[in-house]
């Protein structure tokens, strides 16, 4: 199926959130090439501070229908959009519906014996993106 049919098909609902997300995974791009981390990381939150959430149903269907849609601008984007970029994207998301989140980064050891890294958003226990990999970084900082 081909992705005009694919796009038909979402709600109206998904489709202005999916380019929420585009809008917003393509910020988070040209933050994240453009300017030095020391800029765009003000905007993510407090250091090192977790904010307990427990999001009411409203806000979990929410946080379900963003990851979704993160998933699907990311996966179309013509531009880099990986987890950092995702992450981003989503906390500027999440800040504007005055939803808590925390952005955490980390680093593992790759198979050659280098040193990889990922971020991703949790707003409570729920994983908005980059959740799957997680349990493999050590958190070296994070965000809220």
């Amino acid at each position: 199926m081909n992705l005009p049919r694919r796009f038909k098909r979402l709600s109206r609902k998904e489709k202005k959130l999916f380019f929420r997300a585009f809008r917003c995974l393509f910020v988070a791009f040209l933050k994240t090439s453009f300017l030095p981390m020391k800029k765009y990381i003000r905007c993510m939150g407090t250091e090192n501070k977790v904010i307990n959430f427990v999001p009411d149903e409203k806000t979990a269907a929410f946080l379900a229908d963003l990851k979704q849609a993160i998933r699907r601008a990311a996966k179309y984007a013509p531009f880099k959009s990986k987890c950092l970029q995702q992450a981003y994207a989503g906390k500027l998301i999440l800040n504007r519906e005055n939803i808590p989140a925390t952005i955490f980064f980390g680093v593992a050891k790759d198979d050659m014996g280098g040193l990889k890294a990922h971020a991703w958003l949790k707003s409570g226990d729920f994983f908005v993106s980059g959740g799957k990999e997680s349990p493999a970084f050590t958190v070296v900082s994070f965000f809220s």
